[in-house]
């Protein structure tokens, strides 16, 4: 599944159903892109895993797992894609208070 798909599939339906206007992260939203295991965050020597950023979702309120695993298993893979097939410079790594790499 690429990313797209990822995000059509997670996001599309409650985004588009739910509210008349956007709100929540959405209002909050900056640049960041979520990734377990992505290419920057290995020339960094930082360690990650799918495990995490699952972990990471579930405590900050997701509920459904099913798709948080997607989601996750997806976002490294998805990130790289963007890099390589875009030119994004996604090599700045950060780490959000009371959660794991961005």
């Amino acid at each position: 599944m690429n990313m797209i798909s990822s995000v059509l599939h997670l996001v599309a339906k409650p985004f588009f159903s739910s509210a008349y206007s956007c709100g929540g992260n959405s209002t909050k939203a900056t640049s960041g892109i979520n990734g377990a295991n992505t290419k920057s965050q290995k020339a960094l020597g930082i360690e990650d895993s799918v495990e995490l950023f699952s972990s990471d979702c579930l405590k900050g309120g997701a509920k459904k797992p099913e798709l948080v695993k997607v989601l996750a298993t997806n976002s490294g893979p998805d990130c790289d894609w963007l890099m390589d097939v875009f030119g994004l410079d996604l090599s700045l790594v950060v780490s959000r208070k009371k959660s794991a790499y961005s």
